[in-house]
């Protein structure tokens, strides 16, 4: 359901005669699931806020495929698109996508031009809005540039893996603080089991070196959805809401995301959680699939290098159980 002006949360402190100004000069605009709502390299003309739904910002990637790469969720509430009102013939830097049914509020570059000249209070409040939540983004870009730095630095470290969990789930909770614990899985195929490499936020002296079944239903309902997963009220979760009354991890918000082979098979998972609901946000997601992305690789070579260990502590026995009987 489109809310009112009146209803949006980043207009709440806008006085009455405010918002029945601003609903003079904006028009509202529908968008189906998946429509464009502009292009990116076309000429920028107004700001969009979100009455309801969620868009993508995306831009073209440099491979022959050209495909679009989704850089950022905008969620109801918010807005995009407002360095078109600051800048002449300003080119759109990337393309926006309707994520599901949404309705935008549509303020165009001449009647915010307009509201300037007439230097009434409507156009400071706006300004003032746009530039707080401006650099409450660039704040957040800063602490997410700074995870997916630390995580490669880790990656490429020569650490233990366990040490590496351990650095890339501690950024993880410092830039989500939200998020009250989390926990570090790696699948172990020679006992068929998760290891914890790494938790924070629950018994450590507990946790660490704890191995956890496959068939355990948290875990098994990820591996079966295969993506990032990101639910903010797992009350309504019929799957997992009585596992929720006996399990010491879940809270009332997840965010989890499985860490998967070159043939899709699940190697690991990260697992972050806040007892709060509406804890978690879409960059939050894009944050942890971007660290998922960066680790992978470096799981694999791991996972590796476990394996051969293995295989030559089990040749080495077979060679002096051999010697033991000649």
């Amino acid at each position: 359901m489109p809310k009112r002006l009146r209803e949006i949360s980043l207009l709440e402190t806008f006085a009455d005669d405010q918002i029945k100004e601003l609903e003079a000069v904006i028009q509202q605009e529908s968008f189906s699931k998946g429509e464009v709502v502009f292009s990116e390299g076309s000429v920028g003309d107004a700001l969009y806020i979100i009455s309801s739904g969620e868009v993508s910002i995306c831009q073209t990637t440099d491979d022959q495929e050209k495909r679009l790469k989704t850089i950022a969720v905008i969620e109801e509430g918010d807005f995009f698109g407002e360095m078109s009102l600051f800048k002449e013939e300003e080119v759109r830097s990337a393309s926006v996508v309707a994520q599901s049914d949404t309705t935008l509020f549509r303020l165009s570059k001449e009647n915010f031009l307009r509201l300037l000249e007439s230097g009434g209070v409507l156009a400071k409040s706006l300004l003032s809005v746009i530039v707080s939540r401006l650099s409450e983004r660039l704040r957040q870009m800063n602490h997410h540039f700074i995870t997916v730095y630390e995580t490669g630095k880790a990656t490429g470290s020569g650490q233990t893996i366990e040490e590496v969990a351990r650095t890339i789930l501690k950024r993880l909770l410092s830039t989500l603080p939200i998020a009250e614990g989390g926990l570090f899985l790696l699948w172990n195929r020679f006992n068929e089991e998760y290891d914890l490499l790494s938790c924070i936020g629950y018994d450590q002296k507990k946790a660490i070196g704890m191995r956890i079944d496959a068939h355990e239903p948290l875990l098994r309902w990820l591996a079966h959805k295969r993506e990032i997963v990101r639910i903010n009220n797992l009350d309504q979760e019929k799957e997992l809401v009585e596992y929720k009354k006996t399990c010491p991890y879940l809270g009332q918000s997840l965010l989890a995301g499985p860490m998967l082979d070159e043939k899709g098979n699940v190697i690991g998972f990260i697992i972050l959680n806040s007892c709060r609901k509406m804890a978690f946000k879409r960059e939050d997601q894009i944050l942890l699939e971007t660290v998922i992305d960066q680790i992978v690789p470096a799981i694999k070579i791991s996972i590796y290098n476990k394996e051969h260990e293995y295989r030559r502590d089990l040749e080495e026995r077979k060679f002096w159980d051999q010697r033991q009987f000649k």
